[in-house]
């Protein structure tokens, strides 16, 4: 393999882009195609075999986002990363030893790199692998419209602000101690994280690094903890400065549809993809949603460019060949991990899944990808991986699990019970409770993206102890119930607030009444799509919450349960109940919200579940 290293490529506007490159080791081979992934986390870092990839003969480029590390300019998340795309492409395309043809790859931020010139079409950009990525409002900043997850928008944005710090040659101010303490303790597990990286896997270094490692992560989270419980307008103000593009960032959080936003958010205009994409997802991955919807809409084109979709039992972070614990759960799942690192595949699939990419598209070699299935998924429960054909499934049976009480559904040991019969005039008609957003919720699992907050699969009894945790569970189920696609609550409910948030958690509970967390959501009423604006106190109104896609089996003797709160923070930053952010209001203002919710024969909220029918 032969490198050249920071190659100063020229944007339209003058900029330079350092990047470095890697060629095949016989140049009379030439002309070849090229695998270039554009990075803001630093192109020496990127954890993939470069030197398999040039043996099979393709090129690979590896660039610095503007305004990151060894190239010029300024930095601003997403804002660049499509016309600077296209540059690059154009001139890798120029190169004498390029044979014209381009395809992308890696994963999160790496990924909107790859979507984002994808929607101008560039000429040469013959195929893309984005991995854990979505549009904006499925992930980068906002979990769903107007509700912010502050694990990206604060905890990722720090992690950002490192490198502006360092170009700037100044550290984090002893006047936010907080911040400095959490990213200083950030710092170290990353360097402790690439000393292991270099020590080898068997080694007795490796194992006093891996003692460390442990020691700092319980740091990192317990200062990220202390972060967060900081006024969330206060801790957002210390972020901005330092990463002054989140100043922007914060001025328009209350308006999810600003020119500013539409910018760099490819969900209006991912049709216009024309090319084949490899998707790898992961079921508590942040961009779950928004991913599964970008796989669906390109492969629902007729004459579209083929699309494939691999679904992982992984966090975000979860893209090494190891098998490890999701939370407090570790899945008997089997992976192989082709040479070019790029990929996890299940281990009965054929493997070597981006090398048999690049070989198809890049490369002109039938690898008979054409003919597979072009969605594989994991389905846990039943712990197996399976091939299916469409997302959603075509077989689904959408099927209501109707919410039921006495009136008295809070916390677990209430009487809430979700049941297959539609509520009667019988029935009770609303459960209520307070929520009070200086006390909200807190996150026990879920979809982080794993910066100081622990992702994953988490027992769930601290959370459904609280009374302003509404818990409704089903009855000991005779057989398997296999749920596999998107999952929604569709909730009658009034509050006494002008604005509030309704949250919703699926969750599985097992013989011995152990419960853990499947999926999750929220709706923040001012940014309902149906009738935005704030809302008058005591209406009652049809809400529905979107909860995050899943492919789960309830076994036999397990029960299916439902929470319905409205926080849970800090995977969500919690609503005021004023109408006003609380991360932009300086009076950090908050009102208690009295919340109902309603199920009876007019008012049937319920839970639908995409039930698919077991042979």
């Amino acid at each position: 393999m032969r490198v050249e290293s920071d190659v100063m490529v020229p944007m339209t506007d003058g900029t330079r882009l350092a990047t470095d490159l890697f060629f095949p080791e016989d140049p009379a081979s030439a002309p070849w195609p090229v695998i270039l992934i554009r990075t803001p986390y630093d192109k020496q870092m990127m954890p993939f075999d470069k030197e398999a990839i040039t043996a099979d003969g393709l090129v690979v480029a590896i660039q610095d986002s503007r305004g990151r590390f060894q190239s010029e300019g300024k930095f601003s998340p997403l804002r660049n990363e499509g016309a600077d795309g296209v540059d690059a492409i154009g001139w890798l395309r120029e190169q004498d030893w390029c044979n014209g043809k381009v395809g992308t790859a890696s994963g999160s931020y790496v990924g909107a790199t790859q979507w984002l010139p994808a929607l101008e079409q560039p000429e040469g950009l013959t195929c893309a692998m984005p991995q854990v990525t979505a549009s904006l409002f499925h992930g980068f900043g906002f979990f769903a419209r107007g509700v912010v997850q502050l694990d990206m928008f604060l905890l990722w944005m720090s992690s950002l602000a490192d490198e502006e710090n360092r170009r700037a040659g100044r550290s984090y101010s002893e006047e936010y101690p907080v911040l400095k303490a959490m990213r200083e303790a950030s710092g170290r597990l990353v360097e402790l994280m690439i000393q292991g990286m270099l020590a080898g896997p068997d080694s007795e270094k490796r194992e006093e690094i891996n003692q460390r490692l442990m020691a700092c992560v319980g740091d990192v989270m317990e200062k990220t903890a202390a972060f967060l419980s900081q006024p969330l307008n206060e801790a957002a103000a210390q972020v901005a400065e330092y990463a002054p593009w989140l100043k922007d960032w914060i001025e328009h959080v209350d308006d999810p549809d600003a020119d500013f936003w539409q910018e760099f958010d490819w969900e209006p205009r991912r049709e216009d993809v024309a090319i084949p994409m490899l998707h790898q997802a992961a079921w508590y991955d942040i961009f779950l949603r928004g991913q599964v919807k970008d796989f669906a809409a390109l492969s629902a084109r007729k004459d579209g460019a083929f699309q494939k979709l691999v679904i992982l039992p992984e966090v975000h972070t979860g893209l090494s060949g190891d098998v490890l614990p999701i939370g407090e759960k570790l899945f008997p799942v089997k992976y192989s991990t082709d040479g070019y690192g790029l990929h996890k595949s299940p281990v009965d699939a054929k493997g070597k899944l981006s090398q048999r990419w690049c070989q198809h598209w890049l490369q002109d070699i039938d690898s008979g990808l054409l003919q597979e299935a072009p969605v594989t998924l994991y389905v846990q429960g039943e712990d197996v991986w399976r091939d299916e054909w469409e997302w959603p499934l075509a077989r689904t049976e959408w099927t209501p699990l109707y919410l039921h009480s006495q009136g008295s559904a809070n916390s677990v040991n209430g009487d809430g019970r979700l049941v297959f019969q539609p509520p009667n005039a019988a029935g009770s008609t609303s459960d209520q409770y307070r929520y009070d957003p200086a006390d909200p919720v807190p996150s026990k699992g879920g979809s982080f993206l794993n910066m100081g907050i622990p992702p994953g699969v988490f027992e769930q009894s601290s959370v459904e102890s609280r009374d302003d945790v509404l818990v409704y569970t089903s009855a000991e189920l005779e057989s398997d119930v296999e749920v596999t696609g998107p999952v929604t609550l569709k909730l009658w409910a009034a509050t006494s607030a002008v604005d509030t948030d309704f949250t919703a958690k699926l969750v599985d509970v097992e013989p011995d009444g152990r419960a853990f967390n499947i999926c999750d959501g929220v709706t923040r009423l001012r940014f309902r799509r149906e009738a935005p604006g704030l809302v008058t106190p005591g209406e009652v109104q049809e809400v529905e919450v979107e909860l995050s896609p899943t492919s789960y089996q309830f076994r036999a003797g397990h029960k299916i349960r439902l929470q319905v709160s409205s926080s849970n923070f800090p995977l969500f930053d919690p609503n005021s109940n004023t109408g006003k952010s609380l991360l932009k209001d300086k009076h950090n203002e908050m009102k208690i919200a009295e919340q109902t919710v309603f199920h009876d024969e007019q008012r049937s909220s319920h839970l639908l579940l995409p039930v698919i029918p077991r042979p």
